[in-house]
């Protein structure tokens, strides 16, 4: 579920950061969207503002985010030459893996409910544990990333004659550009590419 600020008692503009990411200034937070458990979007004052606004609040709607449908995913194109697989993470809180021959290996959401643009509030890390890359490439790990615009992992074999290219990730998605509240973690998943001929 998204992080919601308490509805009562002290608050902190550590509390704040935490939940947000924006910093330890009020003024960055002139403007900003935020959602309560009721619902949203709504935008803080533009003028001033204090601690009294962020009760009850956060950064996105009350949303589940999950990644565990890639928990050690095994995902694998089969080509006849050149080809390539891309696993991409959209902003409106679905994923899709797609293989050059194959089209859609297999699809979700990493967010739910999803929505236009739930991606706003959330960034993408992801790290490659392992690699075989031989006859091809792989995108290699990448620092946070906003996913306000869609983000793509490619395994990419140049078509080496029975050769295969493959490399195995681990996934994080964050509330915040510094990755200080990761919401979401998955670690194995596999992109393979082989070429059968």
């Amino acid at each position: 579920m998204a992080t919601f600020l308490q509805t009562g008692g002290a608050i902190s503009m550590s509390d704040i950061n935490g939940v947000f990411g924006r910093g330890n200034s009020l003024s960055s937070y002139l403007g900003t969207t935020y959602y309560t458990a009721g619902g949203g979007p709504y935008s803080f004052p533009g003028g001033p503002i204090s601690f009294n606004n962020f009760y009850g609040t956060g950064p996105s709607p009350n949303v589940t985010i999950s990644l565990a449908q890639l928990q050690s995913a095994s995902l694998q194109e089969f080509v006849g030459g050149y080809g390539y697989i891309t696993l991409t993470f959209n902003t409106n809180g679905t994923w899709s893996c797609v293989g050059s021959i194959s089209g859609t290996i297999a699809s979700g959401n990493w967010a739910s409910p999803t929505t236009t643009s739930v991606g706003n509030n959330y960034w993408i890390r992801w790290t490659r544990t392992a690699s075989t890359l031989g006859g091809g490439s792989s995108t290699p790990s990448s620092g946070w990333l906003g996913l306000d615009a869609a983000r793509t992992i490619t395994v990419t074999n140049n078509g080496t004659s029975g050769g295969y290219v493959d490399s195995t990730y681990t996934l994080e998605i964050s509330t915040n550009s510094g990755g200080s509240n990761i919401v979401a973690s998955c670690t194995g998943t596999y992109l393979y590419v082989f070429n059968e001929f």
